[in-house]
């Protein structure tokens, strides 16, 4: 008993040094990189205009010249090999760090004329490996959102592919995710847990959602259900996703392949697989 006293105590800690990390990290992304003052609420064009960057003390270009237009309703996928700069790309967008030349333009102004907090606020975003926190799965989707009402909730994670965990949880979204602070939480898989992540960034209704890698973990039948949901319920929203999997390809409305931090193609998959170059290769692998 003392073990397990002993570990419940260290994952108790453990969430708590994320939520406390997490909170530092906002609070230095605003006071290092200046806010504007426009606000902003929606977002119907997205432009990256001749954009090129380089981390902080590096001398490597990560992008290089990158054009790329994408409006309202587009879903658009970036591919490439690792380090081809498809998450670089997201961070730019989020303004986690800003161009090193070049503009970042949204609905035709200045990225940086707007209120970070704002800005941010109008996507809904997917990191690669996403966490959860040992409370209940109502509360790692809806976060601080009381309002929500559980149908609401529930139908929603049956819609994009949870009703494993919805199943597992005998319907209580009150269930906590691990045994931290519950005898009876349950322990989900790696893809449950990559679902419930991807779940909380879908379930906000945004203009925009930015998703890195989100099948990554998920079997071919989850991961038709997860795209399935995307395309049918945000069809008049944009929709920005990295891929290393190609099932889903076919269903996006433009495909940006990166090659050493610049785009070398973009298109749709039969406009890509004709010109039989880097993505025809890597898609026919």
């Amino acid at each position: 008993y003392l073990s397990l006293f002993i570990n419940y105590l260290v994952s108790i800690n453990d969430n708590k040094l994320r939520i406390q990390n997490m909170d530092k990290f906002n609070k230095l992304s605003i006071q290092s990189i200046k806010s504007g003052k426009i606000k902003i609420e929606t977002i119907e064009h997205i432009e990256f205009c001749q954009v090129s960057f380089k981390y902080p003390s590096s001398n490597t270009e990560i992008l290089k010249d990158i054009n790329l237009k994408i409006s309202k309703g587009e879903h658009v996928a970036l591919v490439g090999i690792n380090g081809s700069g498809k998450s670089t790309i997201i961070k730019l967008l989020l303004r986690l760090y800003d161009v090193t030349e070049g503009t970042i333009l949204i609905n035709g102004k200045h990225i940086k004329e707007y209120n970070i907090s704002d800005l941010r606020s109008c996507f809904g975003i997917y990191f690669q490996n996403g966490r959860n926190f040992q409370f209940s799965l109502k509360e790692n989707i809806v976060l601080n959102s009381s309002n929500t009402k559980e149908e609401e909730l529930e139908n929603f994670l049956i819609k994009c592919g949870m009703d494993d965990v919805v199943k597992l949880c005998k319907k209580d979204l009150n269930t906590y995710l691990g045994r931290v602070f519950s005898n009876e939480g349950i322990e989900l898989s790696e893809g449950q847990r990559q679902k419930i992540a991807l779940a909380r960034a879908l379930f906000p209704n945004k203009p925009a959602y930015i998703l890195d890698e989100p099948s990554s973990s998920l079997d071919p039948e989850a991961e038709e259900k997860v795209f399935n949901y995307i395309f049918n319920n945000c069809f008049h929203k944009i929709v920005l996703f990295t891929a290393h999997r190609f099932s889903v390809l076919n269903r996006v409305d433009k495909v940006v392949v990166l090659d050493n931090g610049i785009i070398s193609e973009q298109g749709t998959v039969e406009e890509l697989l004709k010109q039989e170059k880097l993505f025809a290769r890597i898609y026919n692998y």
